[in-house]
């Protein structure tokens, strides 16, 4: 795919720059998040948050940006824990806003690498939702595929290491990848004015 480094204003910028607290190794979370705990598995990612009255609208639903959002870091903080690099964001695919999500709710955001190209990672990210005070068990509420692209500090494209699927989970989301990949090639050939995507 295309050199991505010039990405559009408001493009999400990741850094790999995080506080590190090394007695207990844990990484410190912004204020309302769960701390995450350092994983055997290096390319995922889990950010949990309890929606408030303030990331709402009138009606109590929780906006859809304030939800993006947490999938967009969540998304990046897997990337970097990959490839050991800043990553910015390129692009969104098969985002899916399965049940609205409300005030109180406890959200689970899970960040999990499921592909990699020349110089982007792709991460699947789902986000489940339960009612801490109610006994039904949580649920899926949203799920995306985000593209991050890794770059210097002068924000050029830079090589990623690769993914190698090992579990058949694993392996079927990269040849879903695969398939969506092909086919939007296929796309932007029949349209040559189309902008420039993330390389392949």
């Amino acid at each position: 795919m295309a050199a991505a480094d010039a990405r559009p204003v408001g493009t999400s910028v990741v850094s790999p720059t995080v506080n590190v607290t090394k007695k207990h190794h844990t990484k410190m979370a912004p204020v309302g998040r769960k701390p995450m705990t350092d994983l055997a598995d290096q390319h995922s990612v889990t950010l949990a948050e309890v929606m408030l009255p303030a990331q709402a609208n009138a009606w109590g639903t929780v906006h859809g940006g304030e939800i993006m959002k947490l999938m967009d870091t969540a998304a990046g903080c897997a990337a970097i824990r990959f490839a050991k690099m800043t990553v910015v964001t390129a692009r969104v695919d098969e985002l899916q806003f399965i049940e609205p999500v409300h005030i109180s709710s406890y959200v689970t955001c899970m960040a999990e690498v499921v592909y990699t190209g020349r110089t982007s990672v792709e991460v699947f990210v789902t986000v489940d939702v339960e009612d801490l005070l109610g006994t039904q068990p949580k649920h899926r509420a949203l799920s995306a595929y985000f593209t991050m692209v890794a770059v210097d500090s002068h924000g050029r494209p830079q090589p990623v290491p690769r993914f190698t699927p090992e579990t058949p989970a694993e392996i079927e989301r990269w040849q879903a990848v695969e398939q969506r990949r092909s086919i939007s090639r296929q796309v932007r050939h029949r349209r040559s004015d189309s902008p420039a995507q993330p390389d392949e």
